[in-house]
């Protein structure tokens, strides 16, 4: 059949049938298959895979199905190789909704199944039994040849309705009509030998053809008609090895049905397919070349007959097979280890087959703090990436960090709304396999089932410390690694200097057993170890005196037994670098002060240069003041206290319908504000201190309510600044945010030099970690670094962690991307400053830090508590404070 190229131009996303060959001339016969060849698509990076793309004609309905076939990598062959293939195509190619398997096989002749050489054998058995039975060739137990590992699911109902019609007497030989070509005769000519010997009798040693094998050993078998090949329909045994014992598999053949051997379709558990195959020998010891080319060439004909008689909508109505959506946070760490048996137990549960009817599976994973829930949770996402067409990860840490990941999730798949109770709906009316991965479960009392969505097509992992918490589905308790994979994670952590494991199993064991078995608390210990500041054996040392002297340092949560000995690892690590000489170790400590205020995860450095390029800026002409707003919408608004002390009230008049809003203010945030507001041209004083309305507009046109602030202390020395004599308005930053920011030492260089190697310093002691120049800490080491500080430390972090955040806005952003990323950041900084239960007034420079922030978040449209910083105590500029409703 000739082949056309192809010159319409496509798109990945255009390609729905995945076609994979082992060999290359089973990939060769393929490609003569195709009705028309494509032009080549560039590839993503990660992809090394070879690829043809094309398209198979669909009979008698004017169209066709876009294919694209890969061949495994030369000389590599086995179930390894070819999910390394299948893992590749399935992310590159997006939108697949099936895939073929078709080669060569060994096949086993029986007189109730007459398999022959260049006959094909279909994966999909006549009693709905399984198409591919994975085993082990006698490796791994003596005595036992052949060994059962598992099934792979069945093929895809469309395929397996496709091979139902193929059965049909007038369609049993169509696909015969594809062998009649030029090229395809020319490539893969019949052989006229078939021949079967005795089971017992071997091929004779060194001799490279059976012209020397004896004759009279020779099966007899009945006369075939024609020389037509025959489709059989059965199963097939899939292993890592090749097959040449006649008499193992004819054992096989009898004790499990198989029909043939192959050794790839056990590696594409992940890849939903139909496995079809030619036999090209009879998986004994006299197998040759002769068969291979006419072989591939009959399975590739069955596979394009399949799919020609596969109607177009039955193929566009399918989920797609591939991972689509990957909302994940980090990848996983090089040092896991162990959870092998949980990692099993729940790709079991959770990973769902075809005829699976379960109602959304849930997996909890439940233990303490640090002891490797998300890790795990991390890890399998990325074992069995394939299996889901959207993995998405929610922090349900609290309400906000929920919505957020919501949010995220609605962005990620358009979906018009970004409410949970919408994208919830959203999940549960798409049919393509979803997993939802709700972390840090931890609030007590807290019903979490809110957040599943209400039907059966996805799955569900939560973590969370929290027995309760097991109730919602099939759980494991992971609160100890166990004593073997904690040594070797240990030791792992400490380097190469420790890798001799039967050398120090006794120091290892010790501090295992010091750390009660907590993996957060293994991996620091080890890299501390692993730096040189102490041997495997002198570390316990070290740590009970550092347990001693800072016992009372951390809260009673803290100081519980086994989380204390979890705080006292990290300790001995910021000890080390406290006392050294070093300037980047110094530093590591500035830079771990400040994280603890931003969110514990995604610190992106594009906050840090922000902040530096502007901090410069802002040096060079500390008179120029931009406004924060560029936009007026006239409305007449009344900020004002209920004569509750509970709540403060915003009344926003829209002049046009009179409708009236109101946020309330939690009661904590009154105490922030409690000085009388300064007399302005925009604001009208009132007699209560809590009331300012904005009747007038200034020169500019633009609405203002100044704060209402004491003498602006500076946040360092609490005493009046001579360059806090400026204006008194809220809406610029000035020369205390460039001297709080130089405060940190961070940028004495100026660039982001000593970031970037103090940040290393972190990592080197597991601190920190950093993926693609991001920062994420543990939540164990956030509260720690947190409240291993003094008040006096606590408030100086503090005011360089707003001051360089707001500094990071004051550039223009784009707010759909970096202000997005801000948000957790900024919420951080509220929470801790509302934590520390604040009495005294507010320095103005500070308040113009809440201010911008506050204003980033309104941007969001995100109703917490910071947009009540925002709108209390008369700390805004007002132009587009009206431009939406408030809820």
């Amino acid at each position: 059949m000739p082949i056309t190229l192809e010159t319409t131009p496509l798109t990945l996303e255009s390609y729905q049938v995945g076609w994979i060959c082992a060999l290359s001339v089973e990939a060769d016969l393929a490609e003569l298959m195709l009705d028309k060849i494509h032009d080549p698509i560039p590839l993503p990076a990660r992809d090394e895979n070879i690829y043809t793309f094309g398209q198979i004609d669909v009979n008698g309905q004017g169209g066709s199905h876009n294919i694209v076939i890969a061949r495994l990598p030369s000389a590599e062959t086995g179930t390894a190789a070819a999910a390394t293939v299948a893992k590749d195509m399935l992310r590159t190619f997006t939108n697949l909704k099936f895939g073929l398997m078709v080669g060569i096989a060994g096949g086993i002749w029986s007189p109730e199944v007459d398999v022959r050489l260049g006959d094909v054998v279909v994966g999909a058995p006549d009693d709905n039994g399984p198409g591919v039975v994975q085993y082990d060739h006698g490796k791994y137990i003596q005595g036992k040849k052949f060994v059962h590992r598992g099934i792979l699911d069945k093929a895809p109902k469309v395929l397996r309705t496709a091979v139902s019609v193929a059965k049909q007497v007038r369609r049993r030989k169509a696909f015969l009509s594809h062998l009649d070509d030029d090229d395809v005769e020319e490539l893969a000519p019949r052989s006229t030998d078939d021949i079967l010997f005795e089971a017992a009798y071997a091929h004779p040693d060194g001799a490279r053809s059976c012209a020397g094998c004896e004759v009279q050993r020779k099966k007899e078998r009945p006369e075939r008609r024609d020389l037509v090949p025959l489709v059989h329909y059965g199963a097939i045994a899939s292993g890592n090895g090749v097959v040449k014992d006649a008499l193992f598999a004819d054992d096989v053949r009898r004790k499990h049905g198989i029909l043939c051997f192959e050794m790839e379709a056990a590696g594409l558990d992940n890849f939903p397919c139909l496995v079809i195959r030619g036999i090209s020998d009879y998986a004994d010891t006299h197998k040759n070349d002769d068969w291979h080319a006419y072989a591939a060439s009959t399975a590739a004909a069955y596979a394009k007959e399949l799919l020609k008689v596969v109607p177009l909508t039955a193929i566009s109505q399918l989920p797609s097979i591939g991972n689509k959506h990957w909302l994940v946070p980090r990848p996983s760490t090089a040092r896991f280890t162990g959870r092998e048996s949980v990692l099993q137990k729940m790709k079991d549960h959770l990973v769902r087959r075809s005829d699976d009817n379960r109602e959304r599976p849930t997996f909890v994973c439940c233990g303490m703090g640090g002891s490797g829930k998300s890790e795990t949770a991390i890890k399998f996402v990325e074992n069995n990436r394939e299996s889901f067409w959207g993995i998405f990860w929610v922090n349900a840490d609290t309400q906000d960090t929920a919505k957020d990941g919501f949010a995220k999730i609605a962005s990620a798949c358009s979906i018009s709304s970004t409410s949970i109770e919408d994208v919830k709906s959203w999940l549960a009316n798409e049919v393509s396999p979803w997993l939802l991965v709700l972390d840090n479960c931890d609030t007590m009392n807290k019903d979490y089932s809110s957040y599943f969505p209400s039907r059966q097509n996805g799955s569900i992992i939560m973590t969370t410390r929290l027995p309760e918490c097991k109730s919602y589905g099939l759980s494991d308790d992971m609160d100890k690694l166990g004593p073997e994979a904690s040594s070797s994670l240990l030791l792992q952590a400490c380097g190469d200097k420790y890798q001799d494991r039967e050398r120090h199993r006794d120091a290892a064991a010790n501090v295992v057993k010091l750390v009660d078995e907590l993996a957060i608390a293994l991996v620091h210990a080890g890299a501390y170890i692993g730096k040189g500041f102490c041997t495997l054996q002198e570390y316990p040392q070290r740590f009970h005196k550092t347990q001693r002297k800072h016992a009372m340092q951390f809260s009673p949560v803290q100081r519980a037994s086994r989380y204390g000995s979890v705080y006292t690892t990290f300790e001995v690590s910021a000890k080390a670098l406290s006392a050294s000489g070093d300037k980047y170790d110094r530093l590591a400590l500035t830079l771990l002060r400040i994280l603890a205020f931003l969110d514990h995860e995604g610190v992106e450095e594009d906050i840090f240069k922000r902040a530096l390029e502007y901090h410069q800026n802002l040096n060079q002409n500390l008179d120029t003041r931009p406004h924060v707003f560029e936009e007026l919408q006239e409305a007449h608004t009344d900020v004002s206290c209920d004569v509750q002390p509970s709540q403060l009230v915003l009344e926003e008049h829209e002049p046009e319908h009179g409708a009236r809003v109101k946020i309330s203010v939690p009661r904590e945030m009154n105490s922030l504000f409690q000085n009388e507001p300064r007399s302005s041209t925009a604001v009208v004083p009132t007699e209560n201190p809590f009331i300012a309305t904005v009747d007038e507009k200034s020169a500019t046109g633009q609405m203002s309510c100044p704060v209402s602030v004491s003498e602006t202390p500076s946040l360092s020395t609490n005493e009046t600044s001579e360059h806090d004599a400026d204006d008194g308005e809220i809406d610029h930053l000035s020369r205390w945010h460039y001297e709080e920011f130089r405060s940190t030492h961070l940028f004495d260089s100026n660039t982001l030099s000593d970031i970037e190697i103090s940040r290393v310093r972190l990592a080197d002691l597991s601190l920190i970690r950093v993926n693609d120049k991001a920062i994420s800490l543990h939540p164990l080491v956030h509260e720690w670094a947190s409240e291993r500080l003094s008040a006096e430390e606590r408030e100086q972090a503090w005011g360089q962690t707003v001051c360089i955040l707001a500094l990071s806005t004051e550039e223009h952003v784009d707010w759909q991307t970096f202000t997005m990323s801000l948000q957790a950041h900024i919420k951080a900084c509220f929470k801790d400053w509302n934590n520390d239960g604040h009495d005294d007034e507010l320095p103005l420079d500070l308040a113009r830090c809440l201010h911008v922030l506050a204003w980033q978040t309104y941007r969001a449209d995100n109703n917490s508590i910071t947009r009540n910083f925002y709108i209390v105590r008369h700390c805004v500029s007002w132009t587009s404070l009206v431009e939406q409703p408030m809820q």
